[in-house]
Order: structure tokens, then C-alpha cells, then sequence
């Protein structure tokens, strides 16, 4: 896992520490879910918003879960947030909440399919070449995450949360 931070080391300049950086703050899953909201709600998706939020809730409650089981530090010890739990590596919530809406999204804007792909991919691997995330964490989060959201996706017709009125009415 090491080796991967040590590589990428020596690529460091200042235009990919630049890109790198703007790709994870914009790649933090609150951004990627407002987003992610916008652009369904403007292409009369508004229904899948609301599976969109919870496919994000869901993936992030799972990914502070294993966090807290797991309590892998980052690379170098770095800390990144004053929560403690956020200090932890593994899994990565940054490829997690990338990777999470990408079947719904790849279902809805299908042209945009390979996009989302390499945005995602982009955020994840900015993870590893800034030194907060070992490869395994990014790997692991990716995974999570679209497996959640794929599986979310798939029974989302027979799930309570087909739509905010339907769960709604499940109370």
C-alpha cells in the first residue's frame, strides 16, 4: 500500500497538486450528492433524488461503520478532520460517495456514462496521490459504494423508498 504513496511521490508538481486538490474537495460526497441533486432535479428526476440521498446515507453510515471497526490510520498520520472517526482511512468515503451514484447516474444520463466513470476514478485516485488514502482504502470504498448503489438501484421499485410520498406513507 506504501509503495503506491512513495510512486506517486515523485510525480508531484504544482499543476497536479492543484488539480488533485480541487478534485477532492469537490469530490467530498456532500458536494458530489448536491450535485448529483441538482442535475436530476433539472432533468425531471426528482424521484431519483431522493434515492440518490439515500443512497448516500446509506454508504456513508456504512463506511463510518467500518471506519470505526477497523480504525486504520492514514498515511503519515494525517489528520483531516477534528473528528476523530473522519481520521481514519479505511474505507475511503471520498471513492465511496463517488462510486455510489454512479448506476443511477449512468442510468439516467447515459451519454454520460464513461464521464461519470473517470470523475469518480479521478476523486478516488486523488485520494492516493495526495497521501490520505492508502490504495486498499480507495479500492474498498470504491467498491462499497457501487455496490450499494447498484444494489439500491436495483430494488429501489419494491423498496420503501421509491419516492419521499411513498415513505411518507410507510409512517
Amino acid at each position: 500500500d506504501k509503495s503506491f504513496i512513495v510512486f506517486f511521490r515523485n510525480f508531484n508538481s504544482p499543476v497536479f497538486d492543484a488539480v488533485f486538490s480541487g478534485l477532492t474537495f469537490f469530490g467530498n460526497p456532500f458536494f458530489i450528492l448536491v450535485f448529483t441533486v441538482i442535475a436530476l432535479y433539472l432533468s425531471d428526476n426528482k424521484k431519483k433524488a431522493f434515492l440518490a440521498v439515500f443512497s448516500m446515507l446509506l454508504v456513508a453510515t456504512v463506511v463510518l461503520a467500518v471506519k470505526t471497526l477497523i480504525e486504520r490510520e492514514r498515511p503519515d498520520n494525517i489528520v483531516v478532520s477534528f473528528n476523530v472517526l473522519f481520521n481514519f482511512a479505511f474505507p475511503s468515503m471520498h471513492a465511496a460517495g463517488a462510486f455510489v451514484l454512479l448506476p443511477l447516474l449512468a442510468g439516467v444520463f447515459r451519454r454520460l456514462k464513461i464521464a461519470f466513470w473517470v470523475v469518480a476514478s479521478a476523486i478516488a485516485f486523488s485520494r492516493i496521490y495526495l497521501a490520505y488514502h492508502f490504495f486498499s482504502d480507495v479500492v474498498a470504498g470504491a467498491v462499497i459504494g457501487y455496490f450499494a448503489g447498484a444494489v439500491l438501484l436495483k430494488f429501489k421499485d419494491e423498496a420503501f423508498f421509491v419516492s419521499p410520498e411513498m415513505f411518507a406513507r410507510q409512517f
